[in-house]
């Protein structure tokens, strides 16, 4: 495993808000564990690598740095790339989704523009 791996790690949580403590209730382990696993001090087995993955909304090649024979396509919401959208918190994403939504109803109505209310 990449010597990046930890670095990953603690990078994907801190993008999730995520406290270790959190991370590692997730996962089924405890702060301790996960902090080893972000300090390189421990690398996580398959299965835990698998668990983090899962938990922090990416792949085990994406934690590991070993990404090399995946090339993907750019993430989508609605059809739209975008960047980062996995690392908003859940209420910033449901307000995207809901926006997107918005847009696409306004486009299949034949409206060029939709006004949004707070």
């Amino acid at each position: 495993m990449s010597a990046n791996i930890g670095i990953n790690i603690r990078n994907a949580r801190k993008a999730l808000h995520l406290s270790q403590e959190e991370l590692g209730e997730m996962i089924g382990a405890n702060r301790v564990t996960i902090s080893r696993y972000e300090t390189c001090e421990y690398n996580p087995s398959l299965p835990a690598l698998k668990r983090l993955a899962e938990a922090l909304q990416t792949t085990p090649a994406e934690l590991s740095g070993d990404d090399s024979d995946t090339k993907k396509e750019p993430a989508t919401v609605g059809g739209f790339p975008i960047e980062g959208y996995l690392q908003l918190i859940p209420e910033n994403r449901k307000k995207i989704d809901e926006l997107i939504a918005l847009y696409v109803s306004a486009q299949s109505d034949g409206q060029s523009h939709a006004s949004v209310q707070e």
